[in-house]
């Protein structure tokens, strides 16, 4: 990303863009998140949490 001026105006992300992918990504993205609920502590709650926002898709 390039370096913006002092006060010069940068819109927020506001994180409601909506990205496709293709099912063969999310399925190893969501074999990845299984693997890191079996890694345990800090890792599973990631792998939850993305494994609960992708359940339906």
């Amino acid at each position: 990303m390039p370096c913006r001026a002092v006060g010069e105006f940068m819109p927020a992300n506001t994180g409601k863009g909506v990205v496709k992918i293709s099912q063969e990504t999310l399925q190893q993205r969501r074999r990845e998140a299984v693997e890191l609920v079996k890694k345990g502590g800090l890792s599973a709650k990631i792998g939850l949490a993305f494994l609960k926002q992708h359940a339906a898709a």
